[in-house]
């Protein structure tokens, strides 16, 4: 089981309890996108050896692509249930979607359309599939870097390669409610800006929607424009694994090829 947070620390402390109070769990990474509190397992009073907490340095913004890609490099299981902070698990989650030999879906996904009200269409980032299964697609569309349609991007994505994918009872876990304002708190405006004027024209509901949908849409026009694959670069990263609970997370610098421009 992964997530990535980024200040939801309360959030987390409800959410993680119900993820600990599973059996079927045997890992919990926890990548803490350069949060301002630290994230700290003893601080969140967590015994637990299954937590594992990766702490990323020198990211001001939420980057949800960049941090899911590194939460599947560093996890360890052969499924991968991806979690945001205030998403809860009930008790019958795992035996609601099971994994077997006679029948193996790529994924289970959340479908937004099957919501029952606006609070459960914000659970729809969790999907459980096998760790392979995530990277033989490439993992999430790193050319998305603000809130919206990631997730939409990796299930179409993953389901075109196999054909196999099962709705997630939504039954079974539920989202804790919060305000766009701590939804948006760690975007940067410059990239709204920037997809507003370069995608608006694009769809006509564009200008209908609110800063979400605004987002949603254009990033769903960006990856079309450019479809992601497992041949695209992801983001490297400097890993420095501190004990058997942690780890310390640094990008990569870009390093630019050099050009000989002088003639013989």
């Amino acid at each position: 089981m992964t997530c990535g947070v980024q200040d939801r620390e309360e959030s987390l402390r409800t959410s993680l309890a119900s993820w600990l109070a599973r059996e079927e769990v045997d890992e919990v990474l926890l990548v803490d996108w350069t949060s301002k509190k630290l994230l700290d397992v003893d601080d969140l009073k967590i015994g637990d050896p299954r937590v594992v907490v990766a702490r990323v340095e020198g990211q001001p913004y939420w980057v949800a692509s960049k941090c899911h890609n590194l939460e599947l490099l560093l996890a360890t299981g052969d499924l991968v249930l991806r979690l945001d902070a205030d998403d809860v698990l009930h008790d019958d989650f795992f035996s609601k979607h099971p994994f077997n030999q006679e029948e193996i879906p790529s994924l289970y996904y959340v479908e937004p359309h099957a919501a029952r009200d606006d609070n459960e269409r914000h659970l729809a980032g969790v999907v459980y599939a096998r760790r392979a299964d995530f990277l033989a697609v490439g993992g999430y569309n790193e050319r998305i870097e603000v809130y919206g349609y990631e997730d939409t991007d990796l299930v179409c994505r993953m389901a075109a390669r196999t054909g196999l994918r099962k709705r997630i009872d939504l039954d079974t876990l539920h989202h804790l409610p919060h305000d766009n304002d701590s939804r948006f708190a760690n975007q940067p405006d410059a990239k709204f800006v920037e997809l507003h004027e370069h995608y608006g024209g694009r769809s006509w509901a564009y200008v209908f929607y609110n800063k979400a949908g605004k987002a949603s849409v254009a990033n769903q026009c960006l990856s079309e424009d450019s479809p992601w694959t497992q041949h695209d670069r992801r983001t490297g990263w400097n890993i420095v694994r501190r004990d058997l609970r942690s780890y310390v997370c640094k990008e990569k610098p870009v390093v630019a090829l050099m050009v000989n421009n002088s003639q013989d």
